[in-house]
């Protein structure tokens, strides 16, 4: 709406419009926010209700908040803050300021800018035909940005040898840059980075990735070790500024890519096959091959094992197939695109040794042991430990062997003594394998040492001998016999003592004795070289006749029946021995007793083919001499007794077939018992000097007895028979039976015996007796004892440990009894009575 207003001025009256709506102003040119130059200030101007009559535009600089001031300067008495300082007229695009919509330009403020940069603001103001301005002026702010990017590579370093890093990276001074880019030539080719793996002819640009003040740029190219490479970066800015100097050593980078070799780091993980090598990281490879040689030289003259790698990161690598215990030349180097570098040398390493396997004793003697093994792929320079101990945990050691053999021979041991060995290797390193599985074998024990009598008398001789480095527990078996070949009368006793008793012998008779060792492994040595020692004469026994037997001409012959009988019959029977001796011991010492003796040779039984008598005998007769009156020629019969599976598989026992128990005999049967015959380490035996008859035999495996045998022998004839026994014994048959533990006599007055019978012939036995309190009153021990066969005994005085005469009364006898084999035990306890 217009109103008007009269004025009255030197006498006339004018109308001036009046308006109620402000003209409008707008700044069409800059319309950049940032610019390398202002070109034009151009613009708009409305007014609703009226014209427009004018438009004042003016221009400040935003740091100083100065405007200009039409002249020379930005004049810091015009402020911006100031709203009327500053502006100046407009021109009209038609030349008029005169309607109600107007363009408008300004040609101060690009001539005020000229060469310069910064922040600066303009305004544009209307004025409309009433004379109102436009109170909120048209205001746009700008930069004047003049000046080029400049950027600045940082890696690869400028004149470097290789390249260290997978990205190139730089910075770069513009507050308004917008784009930089890379360009990657090999300048030994001439080609371009194609921004993928490789190069190419035409030229090409990446953009970079700008963070901050820096920029970065991937490059996966493959480089090749010896070219030189240029990189060139650009730079550009949102004022259209383009960077157009590349200064060398900044925004021109030049390289020239070396692939070096790795540096070694030291080999681990060494096995008998196998090692791990390891290295630094060499920057620019593509990958790294690892060799294995037994050649120091470098590069060697052959290759054991080999590995490739294809990752420029891989900083290890394993290598198998390789020999144990070898010493070796690990090498690597560096792979590149077309090069790869010299191999770069490890310090020598050698695998580990493989432990030896097999282990086992191949032969055994008094002193000695030798153990061999399995070499399990090791090389002939491989050194093995073998040690052997009388320890089971190896403790203390015996000896130790230290060979490049696969095999170890200890000597010095003792005889009869329970060993265990073990065997490691030892690798070039110094580093030592685990022992294989240990093995346990016993030396084999010594000969003892030829016995010597050391008491002597009309009935009993006892013999000492040296254990010749035999170790206490050593078991001996002694035997006497009145032939000197033993193939007469035998006896035998086992201890484990150096000494050995025999009673019940006949006075001025010659006894022969040797003695035996049996092994720990069961193995008896030879007999000792015999001693013979002759019994006193000494007064007659007063219980017993005595005499011999022979047949034409003139020969002692075994196994004749002799019987002695008085006007109440038959007294008792006996055989004659292979030195046709015999007698009858325990008679009536009454010397009016009238006594017949006869001899007689049945050729089967029931059948008498010779008889001899005598009469009028009186107890103590010695040398009685009867003869048969045949005259023929002698027999014999020969035999073994051989245990099968009687020994654990692989023991030293079954490895002798023929190895058998110190117990072990032979029983001969004439229609009653007429001999025992003892039975050699090999189970042989030998009955000789026999008439022509029948026969029955009964083998005793030390154990159990087996099945008869009938040998019908004719005149002259050697026979021959063989015991096969395949029970089984030892340490599966049962210690001993409790209804065969007996006292005799019981009740006792002077003395009794204590017995018991076992089929085990490897036993540990004990004697315990306690009064009826409870305490113990006397104690046997198993070397104390006498073995005949199965049954063992003691013979008791009726004394104390203290050689004392026990009181009258009831007696508890316990008997326990271990066996050796197995450590099993059994035990039983009966009374006894004694009476005064």
């Amino acid at each position: 709406m217009k109103r008007r207003i009269g004025i009255l001025a030197m006498g006339l009256a004018l109308a001036v419009p009046v308006h109620a709506v402000e003209p409008d102003t707008a700044i069409q040119q800059p319309s950049a926010d940032v610019m390398s130059s202002l070109v034009t200030v151009s613009g708009t101007a409305a007014d609703a209700d009226g014209t427009v009559s004018n438009v004042q535009v003016r221009l400040c600089e935003t740091i100083t908040n100065s405007c200009w001031d039409g002249v020379f300067q930005f004049d810091f008495l015009l402020s911006y803050f100031n709203p009327e300082d500053g502006w100046f007229n407009a021109t009209p695009a038609d030349g008029t300021f005169d309607s109600a919509a107007e363009t408008w330009t300004d040609s101060v403020s690009p001539a005020a800018l000229t060469g310069m940069e910064g922040n600066f603001v303009i305004q544009a103001r209307a004025v409309d035909d009433a004379a109102d301005t436009d109170s909120t002026p048209a205001t746009k702010i700008f930069t004047i940005d003049a000046t080029p990017p400049d950027t600045s590579v940082a890696t690869p370093v400028h004149g470097s040898s290789r390249l260290t890093t997978t990205e190139i990276g730089g910075i770069y001074v513009d507050l308004n840059i917008s784009t930089i880019q890379v360009r990657v030539q090999d300048l030994s080719t001439g080609e371009y980075w194609n921004g993928g793996a490789g190069f190419g002819s035409a030229e090409f640009w990446s953009t970079a990735t700008i963070v901050g003040p820096f920029f970065t740029q991937s490059f996966g190219a493959t480089l090749v070790s010896g070219h030189t490479y240029n990189i060139v970066t650009k730079g550009f800015d949102t004022a259209g500024n383009v960077q157009s100097v590349f200064t060398v050593g900044f925004s021109s980078t030049t390289f020239t890519h070396y692939v070096l070799p790795p540096s070694t780091a030291g080999v681990t993980g060494l096995h008998a096959s196998s090692a791990t090598a390891n290295w630094a990281l060499t920057l620019g490879s593509t990958g790294y091959s690892l060799i294995a040689s037994t050649d120091a030289a470098n590069p060697p003259s052959g290759v054991a094992v080999s590995s490739n790698t294809s990752s420029e990161i891989e900083t290890n690598a394993a290598l198998t197939g390789l020999s144990p215990n070898t010493t070796y030349y690990f090498g690597v180097k560096a792979l590149g695109p077309s090069t790869a570098t010299a191999y770069n040398q490890f310090a020598a390493s050698a695998t580990l040794a493989n432990p030896p396997t097999g282990t086992a004793v191949s032969s055994v003697g008094e002193a000695t042991v030798a153990l061999g093994w399995n070499a399990n792929s090791n090389p002939s320079t491989t050194e093995y430990v073998a040690e052997i101990s009388a320890a089971s945990n190896f403790g203390s050691l015996a000896a130790s062997s230290m060979t490049l053999a696969a095999s170890a021979q200890f000597a010095g041991l003792t005889p009869n003594t329970t060993y265990y060995l073990r065997v490691r290797a030892v690798g070039h390193g110094g580093t030592a394998t685990a022992y294989d599985t240990s093995v346990t074998t016993a030396t084999e024990a010594a000969v003892p040492v030829t016995p010597a009598v050391v008491a002597n008398s009309s009935t009993q001789i006892t013999f000492t001998w040296a254990a010749n480095g035999n170790p206490s527990g050593t078991s001996y078996t002694a035997q006497i016999s009145t032939a000197s070949d033993f193939s007469g009368t035998l006896t035998s006793s086992a201890t484990l003592l150096t000494s050995a008793t025999f009673f019940s012998l006949t006075s001025a008779a010659t006894y022969y004795a040797r003695v035996k060792a049996t092994g720990h492994g069961g193995t008896d040595t030879n007999f000792t070289t015999p001693t013979s020692t002759v019994t006193a004469a000494g007064a007659a026994p007063t219980d017993a006749i005595s005499g011999t037997v022979t047949v034409n001409p003139n020969q002692e012959v075994n196994l004749v029946q002799i019987t002695l009988s008085a006007s109440g019959g038959t007294v008792a029977t006996v055989f004659s021995d292979a030195g046709g001796n015999w007698s009858f011991t325990g008679l009536s010492t009454d010397t009016g007793i009238n006594y017949t003796i006869q001899a007689s040779w049945k050729l089967s039984d029931g059948d008498a083919t010779s008889i001899v008598s005598q009469s009028g005998h009186q107890v103590g007769t010695t040398g009685i001499a009867m003869g048969l009156g045949l005259s023929v020629t002698l027999g014999s019969i020969t035999g073994t007794l051989s245990l099968q599976g009687s020994s654990p598989a692989g023991s030293r026992a079954a490895a002798s077939a023929a190895a058998v128990p110190s117990g072990a005999f032979v029983e001969i049967y004439r229609g009653q018992l007429a001999a025992r015959v003892a039975t050699d380490s090999q189970g042989g035996f030998t009955v000789p000097k026999l008439l022509p008859g029948t026969y029955q035999l009964r083998p005793f495996n030390g154990v159990e007895f087996g099945e008869t045998i009938t040998v019908r022998l004719a005149e002259g004839e050697s026979a021959a028979v063989a015991f096969n026994d395949a029970s089984a014994a030892g340490a599966n048959a049962k210690l001993f039976d409790p209804k065969a533990f007996y006292f005799y006599p019981n009740p006792a007055r002077n003395r009794t015996t204590i017995r018991f019978e076992s089929k085990v012939s490897a036993i540990d036995a004990r004697v315990f007796i306690f009064d009826i309190t409870g305490s113990l009153v006397r104690e046997f021990s198993g070397a104390e004892a006498s073995r005949s066969g199965a049954e063992v005994s003691w013979g008791w005085d009726l004394t104390d440990n203290r050689g004392r005469a026990v009181a009258p009364g009831i007696y508890l006898v316990r008997v326990k009894v271990v066996g050796q084999a197995t450590g099993t035990q059994a035990d039983a306890t009966k009374k006894l009575a004694v009476v005064r």
